[in-house]
């Protein structure tokens, strides 16, 4: 069968084998997708034009241009590893940490701090979050060594050299004051070992020895503290640490069911913090209502869904693993971004996947889409087990692919 055509296998219980002709790219993935970096550039615009007035000589179009480009060599990136064979994606993904983990150790030295968090590298108009990369970068190598390593999981000391990988990416961000970050890239960890047959009692000790780390950084700077506190009842601080929960509360109540229209927003006016980055769920809400909000919980359903989808129905492990870390972090990461709006919880500084304006995030999410997509071409259902929690199927899948 030539290999440059694209299908799917479906196996059957019968043992027949069905081949149905599709497009190379899921559209499931590719769609809701699309439609979100659409909405961002769009959103992008009208958030940010009140700070372009003031500081981008009245260049209206400043910021939206720029999400318009990181889009486009974002959705190029897309389609590079959508096309990749899953063995490449293999072998780089222990180089991928690697620069990660160097990356994430220069930007401690000569990394410019923003916000109190020193996470980026400023080359003028050129700025580069390694941690967007590093989070990518670790799902796969996770991916990798449990799907090579099946049974590392079943003891303690096995677990230490997964850990090792995690603590290295986790910990360096953290030693930027990201604790948003470090969190995401935490939870997305955890849900890969869980998947993957780590042990409950080896997960529970690990979350509560993490949770007692980040009491201890969030006790160790003031600001983080105030947030807590602010968090708990925003009208006490409305004017201090909760400032920027009340007026995403005001901005999405004013919105309504329909809102007041696109471009109409009062909250953007230097009234709402970084309305075109971490607060742009609170300007859609406001601009375009409650309705269009519900949309946006659609598209990242649905993205989700389609994810995990192809994760259950891959043949190999490395794959599954791979495809439900790089969707739990996505969907993690627009869990928390979604909530710190609508205050259920406190200020992270995350930005809103595909959405907020930011070259970093948008081009890591979409390699991150791509690979998902990658996946999904190579599914094949193998009488309607998952190899997530089939490392049996998974050992024979990988041998086959090696």
């Amino acid at each position: 069968m030539s290999k440059s055509a694209s299908f799917r296998l479906s196996r059957v219980p019968s043992g027949r084998e069905r081949v149905s002709f599709l497009p190379s790219m899921d559209m499931g993935i590719f769609l809701p997708t699309l439609l979100l970096v659409a909405v961002g550039i769009a959103m992008v615009f009208s958030a940010s034009y009140p700070t372009v007035l003031e500081y981008r000589d009245g260049d209206a179009w400043y910021y939206a241009k720029r999400q318009a480009g990181f889009a486009v060599a974002g959705f190029f990136a897309l389609w590079i590893f959508s096309r990749l064979r899953l063995k490449y994606l293999r072998g780089i993904a222990y180089p991928a940490l690697f620069v990660s983990i160097l990356l994430l150790a220069g930007v401690l030295v000569v990394g410019r701090a923003t916000k109190g968090a020193f996470s980026w590298y400023d080359a003028g108009p050129f700025k580069f979050q390694p941690s967007e990369m590093a989070k990518v970068a670790l799902i796969l190598a996770l991916a990798k060594l449990l799907a090579d390593y099946p049974g590392i999981l079943s003891t303690f000391k096995g677990l230490l050299v997964p850990l090792l990988m995690g603590g290295l990416v986790c910990g360096l961000v953290l030693m930027g004051r990201d604790l948003g970050t470090t969190a995401v890239a935490f939870f997305a960890f955890l849900v890969v070992l869980f998947l993957a047959g780590a042990r409950f009692s080896h997960l529970l000790g690990l979350s509560i020895a993490s949770a007692g780390i980040g009491a201890f950084f969030i006790r160790m700077e003031p600001y983080r503290l105030q947030r807590i506190i602010s968090f708990i009842n925003p009208e006490a601080y409305a004017d201090s640490g909760g400032y920027q929960i009340t007026r995403s509360l005001i901005a999405l109540g004013s919105g309504g069911l329909f809102g007041l229209g696109f471009s109409r927003s009062r909250e953007k006016f230097f009234y709402l913090p970084t309305p075109h980055t971490d607060s742009i769920f609170a300007v859609i809400g406001e601009e375009l209502g409650l309705i269009f909000c519900l949309a946006v919980l659609v598209l990242f359903f649905w993205l989700g869904w389609r994810g995990l989808r192809a994760a259950t129905l891959s043949e190999d492990r490395f794959s599954s693993l791979a495809a439900a870390g790089l969707t739990s972090l996505i969907l993690i990461q627009a869990a928390t971004n979604l909530m710190v709006n609508v205050g259920m919880m406190p200020l992270t500084g995350l930005p809103l996947p595909f959405i907020s304006y930011g070259g970093s995030s948008l081009l890591f999410s979409l390699i991150a889409v791509g690979i998902i997509a990658n996946i999904s071409r190579h599914t094949v259902e193998i009488g309607g087990v998952s190899p997530l929690r089939a490392p049996h199927l998974s050992r024979a899948a990988n041998k086959k692919s090696r």
